[in-house]
């Protein structure tokens, strides 16, 4: 439930004018959420013990979610790695969190 919910606030961010009653989420032939309804998004959903995250895109660009866990320390490195010259600075300032 937690990630239906969390579905319809992405489909509510991804088209403002979006109205609940006007689509309805099922189940695709390989289980993957599927939105019903006119004009309707793709939509994509997953979860772990602790978070419920979903994404909703125009169907020409699909997108595919999938959180991982991994230790403060790795994701600092490999993020900061990917900054560039001007977000390490901010970093250094503590700008980013």
């Amino acid at each position: 439930i937690a990630g239906r919910m969390v579905a319809k606030i992405a489909l509510q961010q991804l088209l403002p004018n979006y109205q609940y009653h006007h689509w309805q989420l099922h189940r695709g032939v390989f289980t993957q959420p599927v939105v019903e309804g006119p004009g309707a998004p793709g939509i994509s959903i997953t979860h772990t013990d602790q978070v419920v995250i979903a994404i909703a895109y125009p169907l020409e660009h699909p997108v595919g979610i999938d959180p991982e866990s991994i230790p403060a320390e790795t994701a600092a490195s490999v993020i900061f790695e990917h900054c560039s010259k001007n977000e390490k600075e901010l970093a250094k300032n503590g700008f980013l969190a």
